[in-house]
């Protein structure tokens, strides 16, 4: 089967299932579930339960029932799968299929993607036929939880694209999630130090005491002024505010739509930046892409930055942050690669 006729059989068994008809339950509130919060509200997903064997209560605001509840508040659910690690979804379809042979379920990848199966169409029309077919295979491993992309790996992480490392001593570089500092590294060596000015968001605490002490390194051996590098302990979205943050002390770390971990300042890049023009934006920040976009529309249409985004962390990413850009009729040429050997780091380049 060809890969068009395949992604026509995923839409096809999406509106076979009647969405609008049925009672949306999450099966799921680990790190999946969180990477599509923004996913959820974006799109108006109605969830009327999580579901879970051992939690009770409540999550992000919904009930929290148990398997055995399931056909008690509902005659028609739909159960969303929201969990990545094989294991686990095995474990959980074979939960479901114990309560009920005819209990409707389905991956969280192949809900989006049927459902927007149109979108996806529309963006393969704009994109050249090396990221159309990396594209394509990305999107059926996603659906079929393949996590290798061995296949499709390719060199040069955010540097994919040749005007992406031409060196340019006046270039404003904005890394939005820079961990501890690893691009901020990789970008200088690319760049042979030519540049004018490097901004680094980091939200998470740990991380960030990691990247100063990167930074101040940096600065001795490159020889820097103090302000060629300016970090900032925060986060980047659609509007300057403050939300929860989850210090995870790693590159997972996330904002929570809940009232845990610790409050931390969020940036708009519009807010952020308007009095200061823009030469390229770098984001992956963990779902928060399409968001950091939205904050950044005045900017973009302002300077034309070239942009390196991260669109693998849900399947709405995957599909909305192309046509996002694509609606912005700034004539960007979009190019997707994928930098990882597991089902990571896709990247989408707009320049």
């Amino acid at each position: 089967m060809d890969i068009f006729s395949y992604f026509e059989k995923v839409k096809e068994e999406y509106n076979a299932l009647e969405v609008d008809k049925r009672d949306i339950m999450i099966w799921g509130m680990g790190y999946v579930d969180a990477l599509y919060q923004n996913a959820f509200r974006f799109d108006g997903t109605q969830i009327k339960y999580y579901i879970s064997k051992d939690q009770k209560g409540v999550h992000n605001g919904i009930e929290i029932i148990t398997p055995s509840e399931i056909l008690k508040k509902s005659s028609n659910p739909l159960i969303l799968i929201c969990a990545q690690n094989k294991e686990t979804v095995e474990s959980i379809e074979n939960d479901i299929n114990s309560l009920s042979s005819h209990l409707d379920h389905i991956m969280i990848t192949k809900y989006f993607f049927g459902k927007y199966m149109d979108e996806v169409f529309a963006n393969l029309e704009n994109l050249d036929t090396e990221s159309a077919r990396v594209y394509s295979a990305i999107i059926k491993k996603m659906i079929e939880n393949d996590t290798d992309a061995s296949e499709l790996w390719a060199d040069n992480h955010y540097f994919a694209v040749p005007c992406f490392f031409a060196p340019n001593p006046k270039e404003v570089y904005l890394d939005m999630g820079g961990y501890v500092g690893d691009s901020l590294e990789e970008y200088l060596f690319k760049k042979h130090g030519a540049f004018e000015r490097y901004y680094v968001f980091e939200p998470d605490l740990a991380n960030f005491e990691a990247l100063k002490r990167r930074i101040n390194r940096i600065n001795s051996e490159w020889n820097f002024k103090e302000d060629k590098i300016i970090a900032e302990c925060a986060g980047i979205g659609r509007e300057t505010k403050e939300l929860f943050f989850d210090n995870r002390n790693s590159a997972n770390s996330s904002f929570s739509s809940s009232e845990t971990g610790v409050k931390q300042k969020i940036w708009s890049i519009d807010d952020y930046f308007k009095e200061i023009k823009v030469g390229v934006i770098k984001a992956d920040i963990e779902g928060f892409e399409l968001e950091m976009l939205m904050g950044a529309e005045k900017i973009i249409c302002r300077d034309r930055p070239k942009m390196c985004i991260s669109i693998y962390h849900n399947a709405y990413d995957m599909i909305f942050i192309p046509k996002w850009i694509r609606n912005l009729n700034m004539d960007y040429s979009l190019c997707i690669t994928q930098h990882g050997v597991v089902l990571d780091d896709t990247v989408l380049y707009a320049y």
